[in-house]
């Protein structure tokens, strides 16, 4: 009889731990529940990414996608990536464009922790970001003003993960 008491004081207890474990999604400062929504719509669209600069798959802004990555040893980039990668070898890259037709805010929604440049001409955009340990989808969200009617190259690079999930969209106040 104890024995079956302890059991279900148990599992009343640990029911009550989880339901008290926050989301880490919830830690973001921005509110990221569209970038959540597009991510975990299903299926996504797979796109392989490119490995160069030409030519690569263009996405629309507003939709969700499964980018397979190549070997970052393969990968030759638009510009350098702004961030050194310490293992090349296990991390995996690649290269995609969009366009968004309406200057303003945008934001990058990944789920993984994979360097992120946008290049626009020659130049890469700055950015800011912010990346939640435990949320996986988004992991990582950037943010970067862009400028209208022109393709952009959105580059990967530094982490393992071979397929990411990335979402772009105009940020609220873009709308």
């Amino acid at each position: 009889m104890k024995s079956k008491l302890l059991a279900a004081s148990l599992v009343v207890l640990s029911t009550l731990a989880s339901a008290a474990d926050p989301d880490p999604c919830e830690a973001f400062t921005w509110d990221v529940s569209r970038e959540r929504a597009l991510m975990a719509a299903e299926p996504l669209r797979i796109v392989p990414a490119s490995k160069s600069g030409e030519s690569p798959p263009l996405l629309e802004v507003g939709k969700a996608y499964a980018l397979a990555l190549v070997p970052q040893a393969e990968a030759q980039f638009a510009v350098a990536p702004g961030r050194p990668t310490k293992d090349v070898a296990s991390s995996h890259a690649g290269l995609v464009r969009f366009r968004v037709e309406t200057a303003g805010l945008y934001r990058i929604a990944l789920s993984s922790s994979h360097w992120v440049d946008v290049i626009d001409g020659d130049a890469v955009v700055p950015s800011q970001d912010q990346s939640r340990r435990g949320c996986q989808k988004p992991h990582k969200v950037v943010a970067l003003q862009l400028s209208a009617g022109r393709d952009l190259v959105l580059q990967l690079s530094g982490a393992a993960p071979e397929t990411v999930v990335v979402a772009i969209i105009a940020s609220p106040a873009t709308r």
